[in-house]
């Protein structure tokens, strides 16, 4: 079992991932358990709109273990969301995610991954998401900014 938050700087309610199960450079995989604690669980479930943050997370997962050196987690912004198609409208309570990314292209700090959600076996969400770490001069201009 991989600790999870090793992977991403996430903690608490905003954790929405819970371990790495496959960390290969053209199948990265992690899970997801929707429990009844889960942030965003509802009556209907948890809406499928939220694996975006699910898939962000993963993108951020395989980032920090591809890129980060021994250096632990990094900011990261998802700067482009596109052909996000969700064949659902709630994961229901009890349902094991598994969420696997793909890098496309990646160019110094930034990087276009095609990312999905499996359910039983199943591709039910899919996007393709680009995401950006700034430099820690740049992350530190964008906290004085704020």
């Amino acid at each position: 079992m991989t600790n999870i938050q090793s992977f991403i700087p996430h903690r608490k309610k905003m954790l929405l991932i819970d371990e790495v199960i496959n960390k290969s450079q053209k199948d990265f995989t992690v899970i997801v358990n929707l429990t009844k604690d889960y942030s965003f669980m509802t009556d209907k479930g948890v809406p499928s709109y939220v694996s975006i943050e699910m898939m962000a997370q993963s993108i951020s997962a395989y980032n920090t273990h591809y890129f980060s050196k021994g250096q632990g987690t990094e900011i990261g912004f998802m700067i482009a969301i596109r052909n996000f198609k969700a064949n659902i409208e709630y994961f229901p309570l009890g349902a094991i995610l598994k969420i696997k990314v793909n890098p496309i292209l990646i160019l110094d700090q930034t990087g276009s991954f095609t990312a999905e959600v499996l359910m039983e076996g199943l591709a039910i969400v899919s996007s393709r998401i680009t995401a950006y770490v700034p430099t820690k001069e740049e992350l530190e201009q964008l906290r004085k900014d704020s």
